[in-house]
């Protein structure tokens, strides 16, 4: 009994008070049933909380597996798409049609990324060893990104579309109407394009959709790039000024998608003859 009351004594007034509490609580709950019943009952929830959060906890944690199966699932998806395809119609007997793969895309994370100045690039956690390789398009969710400049095993630099030797060939849609577009890097506008070499004698619309057209080994048609925001028409020049709106913004660009033509080697070998 002295030891006991040796170690009340050592303790602050405080401390003391929130244990004698305890004991009061403690012997309240033990000899009444009502109020067991409530202490069990507010125990049950208060651990039913707790479970929950710790679920929700552990379903974070897994949450980058996720992401990374839906991309994953969402490059195979694109590669099963219309445009990934090469249609070869038999001729001869035009009784049905087959379709060869065309393009195939490859997942990947933005690990850096340069969006200051004239040239601006970004760096994937892909490269050689999954299949990226120089010269090949990258786009996103939104649209188009730029173009593979370089790769070692396991990393790519991309040349992003805000790059003064960025060209891509793009379409309006729903015509027969294509051109280049290009990034005024003296502007350093990382939300517009221009397309250039639309001739004067068609007349585009504002809200039109830009594309991409498909004349170029680098990305299949018709993904999206963005819609005309301004037409200026120059004295005495053959073509519209078409200021393009992208869609995406890729200062925000955290995954992307590298695109594989299997057909490259094939164009390639035509064009040098």
């Amino acid at each position: 009994m002295s030891n006991l009351l040796q170690a009340f004594s050592k303790l602050s007034g405080f401390a003391l008070f929130l244990l004698l509490e305890v004991i009061c609580f403690a012997l309240i709950i033990r000899f009444n049933s009502y109020q067991q019943q409530v202490a069990l009952s507010s125990a049950n929830k208060y651990m039913g909380n707790l479970s929950e959060t710790a679920d929700e906890f552990e379903d974070y944690l897994h949450l980058n597996e996720e992401v990374e199966r839906l991309r994953a699932e969402v490059a195979r998806l694109r590669t099963q798409e219309g445009n990934a395809m090469y249609r070869d119609l038999d001729t001869t007997y035009a009784s049905f049609d087959t379709v060869a793969q065309h393009f195939i895309y490859i997942d990947a994370d933005v690990v850096s990324k340069t969006f200051l100045g004239r040239r601006n690039f970004i760096t994937l956690n892909r490269g050689k060893k999954h299949g990226v390789e120089p010269h090949m398009g990258v786009v996103d969710d939104q649209g188009i990104v730029g173009v593979v400049r370089s790769a070692s095993n396991y990393h790519s630099r991309v040349m992003t579309i805000f790059h003064p030797d960025a060209r891509i060939s793009a379409k309006l849609k729903g015509t027969g109407l294509f051109g280049s577009l290009t990034w005024d890097p003296d502007e350093q506008d990382y939300f517009h394009m221009i397309l250039q070499d639309i001739p004067t004698h068609h007349t585009p619309d504002i809200g039109d959709t830009v594309m991409t057209s498909g004349y170029s080994i680098l990305f299949p048609p018709d993904i999206m790039i963005g819609k005309i925001d301004d037409i200026t028409k120059k004295p005495g020049a053959s073509s519209h000024f078409i200021q393009v709106k992208l869609t995406n913004d890729l200062r925000a660009i955290r995954y992307a998608y590298a695109i594989k033509n299997l057909m490259k080697n094939d164009l390639s070998e035509l064009e040098e003859e």
